[in-house]
């Protein structure tokens, strides 16, 4: 079936709306007035003859299952259209990159690579977001994503690095309450974790004990949020944490924080994995990212931090 021009025209708009949630903000971000993006909206309503915006009180404006729908299968076309349209470009590595990372690696890690990016595709433009949240990769703005799991249907997974981690503890902490000599004496101290749900990289290095041994079964927990809060909180003295040393190589380095147990377990990884949507033209930008990583993680700051041996259990 072939797809009216009238209405396709309408779409940029209805997903201005979605992106911005609001008439106003859409309006400002399109150029137009918002008595213009209203008509957009009435008229592809009727075209198509259903409700995609409900008006609430105020400025509040809510997306339909129908307007949800039509507005992320119109992204997704949009990104890949920007993205055949860049790579015919006759000038290499145009226009803009947008990735999304976890907090801890874009605030450290990332901008060593934005750096080294400026420095070989000083045309591109690079968009970046440091978030814990995961998302779907195919139906938002981003190019590409790197997280510490293989996420997302129909993408592409490549391995970026093997990120080391440590238990560790402040000397002050286990001055107070003594170190741990073994994993189920780990129990008997307050462990520091991101979240309420069942937290991996702790069970999978309990699972280590001849014996099984249960998180849950830790006299204490306090959970800090994200990888920067539990490192600070481990330096105040407040538990435990396993934590990357890419993070916290400074602190131990300095004696801020002291490693422990670290002879009693196999060593303690993450991957990180660069995903994206398969297409033809994410090929080259993918193979530029992973020649920037690469030289990146080759880096003093780093190369104590990262690893390719796939050898190390991954947790």
């Amino acid at each position: 079936m072939n797809i009216a021009s009238h209405l396709i025209a309408h779409l940029p708009y209805l997903a201005a709306i979605a992106r911005c949630g609001s008439f106003t903000r859409a309006a400002e971000e399109t150029n137009v007035s918002q008595a213009a993006i209203s008509y957009q909206m009435r008229q592809l309503e009727q075209k198509l003859g259903v409700t995609l915006v409900l008006r609430q009180s105020g400025s509040r404006i809510q997306l339909t299952n129908a307007g949800k729908l039509l507005a992320e299968e119109y992204r997704a076309c949009e990104k890949r259209l920007r993205m055949v349209l860049e790579a015919i470009d006759p000038q290499e590595f145009n226009g803009v990159l947008r990735i999304t990372t976890p907090v801890d690696f874009g605030s450290l890690v990332m901008p060593q690579v934005l750096a080294r990016l400026q420095e070989l595709a000083p045309n591109l433009k690079i968009e970046l977001s440091a978030s814990d949240e995961l998302m779907d990769l195919a139906s938002s703005h981003f190019d590409f994503s790197i997280r510490g799991k293989k996420v997302g249907v129909g993408l592409e997974h490549e391995c970026l690095t093997i990120s080391q981690k440590s238990v560790v503890a402040s000397p002050a902490y286990l001055e107070k309450y003594g170190t741990p000599s073994s994993l189920p004496d780990l129990l008997n101290h307050t462990l520091l974790t991101r979240g309420l749900s069942p937290n991996q990289s702790w069970q999978q290095l309990l699972n280590q004990h001849s014996k099984p041994i249960e998180f849950l079964e830790a006299k204490q927990t306090m959970v800090l949020g994200n990888t920067f809060a539990l490192a600070e909180g481990v330096k105040a003295g407040l538990g435990i944490a396993v934590l990357p040393n890419f993070v916290i190589a400074p602190a131990i380095k300095n004696k801020t924080l002291q490693p422990i147990l670290s002879d009693y377990f196999t060593p303690l990884v993450t991957s990180f994995y660069l995903s994206a949507v398969e297409t033809q033209q994410s090929e080259p930008l993918r193979n530029l990212l992973l020649k920037v990583f690469k030289s990146v993680f080759q880096q003093e700051e780093f190369l104590h931090s990262f690893t390719m041996e796939a050898v190390l259990t991954d947790l």
